[in-house]
């Protein structure tokens, strides 16, 4: 991937969800989201700073230093759909004003051991891109662009968002077809990656993002 530039900073936040799959029904798993500390560039009014919204639940109040949340899935296998809202938030406060964002989201994957003396470890297992199936929300195509493929897709919002706003729905429901380990109880935590881009920097995605460019109409496009 194109390395950033030193004009551009650009600020990342990460959230993660699971699909349980193992026999236990109604275990409890946190849902981790953490954030990095906000990043702002040289010029006043440029300020980024943002947040990955899923299923409803709205970091905006919660401590810059991250959180855990608790959701509790019923039993899941293989093959069966989770639902899975996904939205990005351009977060703002009288403390920390932010200006008019850009973004872009990455989802990777990752199959994590649940109980036992390794509960929480990366389970050492190649998980297949071609068996994870996302349902892109029903305006995807609409709203978003994509680069890349597999595990190297990224999804790019083609408006800024101003102080506040939140994307629409990146996707709705995420499901794994693919062979698991034997013998282990495991989980696949799907963890969603988001970066952000002043709009106020001429240039910046041109510069940092690869494959993509601000069109005419101020909206993200592929080259």
């Amino acid at each position: 991937m194109k390395k950033l530039s030193k004009k551009a900073r650009v600020f990342m936040a990460a959230a993660g969800s699971v699909l349980v799959l193992t026999c236990a029904i109604g275990v409890t798993l946190a849902l981790l989201k953490t954030q990095s500390e906000p990043a702002t560039n040289d010029f006043k009014g440029t300020a980024v700073n943002i947040a990955v919204v899923e299923n409803g639940n709205d970091y905006e109040n919660e401590s810059k230093e991250g959180l855990q949340n608790v959701n509790t899935f019923e039993k899941i296998q293989t093959g069966n759909k989770v639902a899975k809202d996904v939205k990005i938030k351009n977060l703002t406060s009288d403390e920390f004003p932010t200006g008019d964002t850009y973004v872009r989201v990455r989802l990777v994957p990752i199959l994590r051991y649940l109980g036992g003396d390794r509960d929480g470890e990366i389970v050492p297992f190649t998980i297949e891109d071609s068996k994870l199936e996302y349902t892109m929300a029903g305006d995807f195509g609409d709203k978003w662009v994509t680069t890349g493929e597999g595990a190297d897709t990224y999804y790019y919002y083609k408006k800024s968002l101003t102080p506040g706003e939140s994307t629409d729905s990146l996707i709705s429901e995420i499901a794994y077809n693919g062979e698991l380990p034997r013998g282990i109880d495991c989980y696949l935590e799907l963890q969603v990656l988001a970066e952000g881009i002043s709009a106020k920097q001429n240039g910046s995605v041109d510069d940092s993002w690869e494959g993509v460019h601000v069109d005419g109409a101020g909206l993200i496009a592929t080259k």
